[in-house]
């Protein structure tokens, strides 16, 4: 400004002042955000840009001078670009499975004193890729049936999980095709694409397969897709639907009579016979026990429980009949409990012609031949 100073006399002098505005810190530095990649793929390379930042400060001199930071433990970094502009870079790779979304601090403050500073937010989503395949829970897997199961029956549910999202997480099941006695198996067993649950389609015999070894597979929906593959053994319980199948003594195929010998001196305890029998179950199934279910002397003979062994329960008299009858029950420890009947027929004498003296008492032979079968046993019996 101009100052003029007049005396009284009319004399002027003149003079100029110049005032200027020191300027104090009072102004904020101001970020802006250009641009924004968000979001940004998990496989994005180290040193990929993912924004630029305008920075400036209404200040001038150190007051004006903007210095830009972010947080050290975070995978990207500020580098000052050109002027008044900054841009943001990975300088790691990301995993969206671990964070999904990074909400990153740009911290601008000028050279002032004091300093003044601004935070800005940046916001940045992670996006997938399929870089995970479905894993399951266990290496391996045992499931059981019992047999005889209607057919459509659920066995057992296999679940396998993938980190990934959308399509690259979504899961489907399949089962290794393979022959199993010879029959593909597919023709027993199927597996749900979408739930993995697997369904019986035939109704298991234990006698005919005891179990079945297949192979899973997880897949996910990922372009390509990955995929893993687990064991899984379905075992088939066995049931008791087998009744005992007496082995001996068998009935003769020839119109004959099946008859054991037992001489009169036999003392107790003597060996008369053995029936045996076998179960095809298995477990306590399979287990099978002997009793005497009906004689026709009681108290003559005994039944080994667990050996079927048919021996004298005491010493044979006179008065005892040369033809006994005994009715032998097998029968298994299963829940109900199956059995099978088989009678025997024993000739009590000391000699063979004592038995062919009462032949008559031991069967009616429907002509001569067959006579002759009955000895040929008989003697065949004694020898």
């Amino acid at each position: 400004m101009e100052i003029q100073a007049e005396d009284v006399g009319a004399l002027l002098g003149r003079t100029k002042v110049l005032i200027s505005v020191e300027d104090v810190n009072d102004n904020r530095p101001e970020v802006i955000i250009t641009s924004l990649f968000s979001p940004v793929l998990e496989n994005t390379l180290p040193g990929t840009v993912v924004a630029f930042l305008n920075v400036h400060d209404r200040d001038s001199g150190k007051n004006g001078q903007v210095v830009c930071n972010t947080p050290h433990n975070l995978p990207f970094q500020l580098e000052k670009s050109i002027d008044n502009y900054y841009r943001l870079a990975t300088y790691n790779y990301l995993d969206r499975e671990k964070i999904s979304m990074y909400n990153i601090t740009v911290m601008a403050s000028d050279l002032g004193t004091p300093s003044l500073s601004t935070e800005t937010h940046i916001t940045l989503y992670v996006a997938d890729i399929n870089d995970n395949p479905p894993t399951f829970p266990h290496v391996s897997y045992s499931a059981y049936i019992p047999e005889n199961n209607p057919r459509g029956a659920s066995v057992f549910t296999v679940m396998a999980h993938d980190p990934d999202s959308g399509k690259n997480a979504q899961v489907t099941y399949s089962v290794t095709e393979d022959i199993i006695m010879g029959s593909p198996l597919s023709s027993y067993v199927s597996i749900n694409s979408d739930t993995g649950i697997l369904y019986a389609l035939c109704s298991f015999d234990y006698e005919h397969i005891q179990d079945l070894q297949l192979l899973v597979t997880a897949s996910d929906g990922g372009d390509p897709s990955l995929s893993s593959t687990v064991s899984l053994i379905l075992f088939v319980l066995d049931q008791n639907d087998n009744t005992p199948e007496i082995l001996y003594p068998t009935f003769p195929t020839d119109g004959s009579t099946g008859v054991e010998l037992a001489p009169r001196s036999a003392e107790p305890g003597y060996l008369v016979t053995k029936v045996v029998a076998v179960d095809r179950d298995s477990g306590q199934n399979a287990w099978l026990s002997y009793r005497l279910l009906k004689a026709s002397e009681p108290g003559l003979f005994a039944v080994g429980l667990h050996t079927g062994e048919v021996r004298t329960a005491r010493a044979l008299l006179d008065r005892d009949a040369l033809k006994q009858s005994l009715v032998v029950v097998v029968q298994d420890h299963g829940q109900p409990p199956l059995s099978a009947t088989v009678t025997l027929t024993v000739a009590v004498a000391d000699s063979i012609p004592d038995v062919l003296a009462d032949l008559g008492s031991i069967g009616t032979p429907a002509d001569p031949g067959d006579a002759d079968l009955t000895l040929y046993l008989v003697v065949a019996v004694a020898a």
